[in-house]
């Protein structure tokens, strides 16, 4: 290589070895990168990190919903009744004994209006010779033919000797009724047409008392042809 010439005190490179250098240069730097910008496997880092954070996180498992029948069942199994329990004793001789033994009735689900079948049913009693206390929360204070409604069996003066509770409410609604029958100390659980707890009638069963579930008096009188209570001249019977 030819030693750099001197010119005005500065080297001076001859031109050919300027354009070697050059040369040179341009294909070292084509094989990398520039150095602002990140290297082939950063770009493969970047781009997986960005996948990643779109991604939205795994749901988490929503309790109750199981797609195999197996763990539905399983799931559902805490809720759904036995369905081994044998219903309550529905012979003519079981109702006619339950119905000779009516004298005082709470009648839970009364109706101040005389439209609803409860408020029938309650006359009909009265007719046929019971005493039948109307119990309502949603009409307590209230006077139904004659007599005061109450909000709950507890709160029914405990001179008042309740026999037979008969229930005009919803299935549902039936299980916590017989509880307060039980504690009350009733002898009878009348549940009405439609009115159907398997669970309710075994409870009050094993204390002891009877039980007629979906069943009318008001239906079951006549058909058995049970002998009034007490005469009464205002009754139609």
């Amino acid at each position: 290589v030819a030693a750099p010439m001197l010119k005005n005190g500065l080297r001076v490179i001859p031109l050919w070895i300027a354009s070697a250098l050059v040369i040179s240069c341009r294909g070292a730097s084509a094989g990398r990168p520039p150095p602002n910008l990140p290297r082939p496997w950063s770009h493969t880092r970047l781009l997986v990190r960005g996948i990643s954070s779109a991604r939205p996180p795994p749901h988490p498992p929503q309790l109750g919903l199981h797609p195999h029948p197996l763990l539905r069942s399983m799931s559902t199994a805490r809720d759904t009744p036995p369905a081994d329990l044998p219903p309550p004793d529905s012979s003519d001789a079981h109702v006619r004994a339950v119905l000779e033994g009516m004298r005082t009735v709470a009648l839970v689900g009364a109706s101040p209006d005389p439209r609803r079948a409860s408020h029938e049913v309650m006359g009909y009693l009265q007719a046929w010779g019971c005493r039948v206390i109307p119990v309502n929360p949603m009409a307590k204070g209230q006077t139904i033919r004659g007599e005061l409604v109450y909000g709950s069996l507890a709160e029914v003066p405990p001179e008042v000797a309740i026999d037979t509770v008969d229930i005009f409410r919803n299935s549902e609604a039936a299980g916590p009724v017989t509880l307060e029958a039980i504690e009350r100390g009733a002898k009878a659980v009348w549940m009405q047409l439609g009115v159907v707890n398997p669970q309710a009638a075994r409870q009050a069963e094993q204390a002891g008392l009877l039980v007629v579930m979906d069943r009318c008096p008001k239906i079951d009188i006549p058909r058995l042809g049970v002998a009034p209570r007490t005469p009464n001249p205002a009754s139609n019977l």
